[in-house]
């Protein structure tokens, strides 16, 4: 446990505070467009002019439909990657950042830590990965971003 806190520790967090800045807003109902690229560049800037293609009122409403904090975790996941530009990274990205103690983050890093070098990319295997984490972080006395930090400084650090 203390060895997940370490890698926690190492973590760079420079742009942490963008993260759950920018999902706050969201959640207070600030649906400003920026907020979601802010939260789009930080997952994959290479990825992020995607969000463009969609409306600014579908990615309103889109927002507006996972800001309720009762939406199902499917619910919010198939709002989310309907959208032009959004994988299940990012829409659990967009997620982690409006709801830090519900979401994490999935990612290539945190599942080669886990030894999982492939994933079906489905909404039931992140469903599933969310729920090892949430076990995880609480038999390790740690928040879900912490387990993230500590998973995918894991990988970095076996680089």
């Amino acid at each position: 446990m203390s060895e997940l806190s370490g890698l926690a520790d190492r973590y760079p967090k420079d742009n942490e505070a963008v993260l759950l800045d920018a999902g706050s807003q969201l959640v207070s109902g600030k649906y400003e467009i920026e907020r979601i690229r802010e939260l789009a560049r930080w997952k994959s800037p290479r990825r992020a002019s995607l969000i463009d293609e969609n409306s600014e009122q579908v990615l309103r409403e889109a927002i507006a439909l996972v800001s309720e904090p009762q939406r199902s975790e499917v619910l919010a996941i198939g709002i989310l990657t309907s959208l032009s530009g959004v994988g299940i990274p990012m829409a659990s990205s967009i997620l982690t950042a409006m709801f830090p103690l519900k979401y994490t983050i999935i990612d290539y890093r945190a599942l080669a830590t886990l030894g999982v070098e492939k994933w079906t990319g489905s909404i039931e295997f992140y469903l599933a990965y969310l729920e090892f984490c949430l076990a995880t972080s609480k038999s390790a006395g740690l928040s879900l971003r912490s387990l993230d930090h500590a998973l995918w400084q894991r990988s970095k650090e076996q680089k």
